[in-house]
C-alpha cells in the first residue's frame, strides 16, 4: 500500500508526549506484512522520538539518522505482534536531538536503543511541514489507520568475496524505486539507515557462518544520505577466526556512508 504515512511509518498512536516524561507510543505490525526485520523496531523508536522533537520545534526542522551508541535485540517478533514504544528525550534543539528508548512485545523487551543522536535539518527539504503537523494530530488523537504496511523487500545483495569466519565483501543495490521512499522522504528520497543496518547485520552473520545471528550493533554512524539507485560496497571484517564480533562498513562512491560494530551469537 504505497503513499505517505503508510509505506514506512511505524507509530500508530502517540499515547504520551509531555515534556520531561517518558514518551509512549504503539505500533501494531500488520499480520499480512511480508517482512518486518528487527531493525524496524529501532526505526519505530526513532520515529516516536522524531515526532516528539518536531512537534516541540513547530516542524521547522526534522531529525535524520546520525549516531547510535548501542542497539540490543531481545525477544523475537514479527508480523502480527504489537510494539509498545518508550522514549526518553534527552534534548531537542534546532541543531540536534538526543534520546534513548526501547520497544516491548507482550511486556518483554524486543529492542533497546541507547545514546541516539540525530542532526536536525530544515523539515521542508524532506516533507511538507503542514502535512506533518496533520499527521501528528492524527497520532495524538484517534491514531493512524491500522494494517497499512505491506512489508519491505530485502535489498539486492551480491557477495563478491567470502573468507568464512573472517571477512566478506559484497555489493548492495539500493532500488531506484520502492514504496518506502514515499515516506522516507516525500521530497528527498533516502535509503533508510535501519534497512541498511539490517542488511549489514545479515552479511556479518553470513561471514560468521554456522548459524550466527546478530544480537547487537554498537557505534553506528551514518555519514551520508544514500539516494535511490546507488550501489554500496560492503565490507565485513570479524575480529579473528571464528569471532562473533567485528566491524561493518558501507561505502558509496568510494567514501564511507555508514559504519558500525556488530555482535553475534550462535543459534543453538
Amino acid at each position: 500500500m504505497p503513499g505517505r504515512f503508510r509505506a514506512f511509518s511505524f507509530v500508530d498512536r502517540i499515547l504520551a508526549h509531555a515534556p520531561g516524561a517518558t514518551v509512549r507510543g504503539r505500533y501494531a505490525i500488520p499480520a499480512r506484512a511480508s517482512r518486518f526485520p528487527a531493525s524496524l523496531a529501532a526505526e519505530a523508536v526513532g520515529q516516536l522520538a522524531a515526532w516528539t522533537a518536531m512537534s516541540r520545534l513547530d516542524f521547522r526542522v526534522r531529525p535524520v539518522a546520525g549516531l547510535a551508541g548501542e542497539t540490543r535485540f531481545g525477544r523475537p517478533f514479527g508480523p502480527g505482534d504489537a510494539l509498545d514504544l518508550e522514549v526518553e528525550m534527552e534534548s531537542a534543539t534546532d541543531t540536534d536531538v538526543a534520546y534513548h528508548g526501547r520497544a516491548l512485545v507482550g511486556g518483554e523487551v524486543a529492542l533497546v536503543l541507547e545514546h541516539a543522536l540525530g542532526p536536525m535539518l530544515p523539515a521542508a527539504e524532506f516533507d511538507d511541514p503542514a502535512a506533518m503537523r496533520a499527521d501528528f494530530e492524527t497520532l495524538i488523537g484517534a491514531g493512524a489507520p491500522a494494517d497499512r504496511f505491506d512489508g519491505v523487500a530485502a535489498p539486492e545483495l551480491a557477495v563478491e568475496e567470502l573468507e568464512a569466519g573472517r571477512r566478506l565483501r559484497a555489493s548492495l543495490a539500493i532500488p531506484a524505486d520502492a514504496p518506502y521512499f514515499a515516506d522516507h522522504f516525500p521530497r528527498r528520497p533516502v535509503f533508510p539507515a535501519t534497512l541498511l543496518m539490517d542488511a549489514l547485520g545479515s552479511l556479518a552473520a553470513r561471514a560468521a557462518g554456522d548459524g550466527a545471528r546478530v544480537v547487537g550493533m554498537q557505534d553506528v554512524k551514518v555519514r551520508a544520505f544514500m539516494p535511490p539507485g546507488e550501489t554500496l560496497a560492503v565490507f565485513v571484517d570479524l575480529d579473528g577466526d571464528g569471532a562473533l564480533a567485528g566491524r561493518v562498513v558501507a561505502r558509496m562512491q568510494g567514501k564511507p556512508a555508514a559504519t558500525a560494530k556488530v555482535s553475534l551469537e550462535r543459534v543453538r
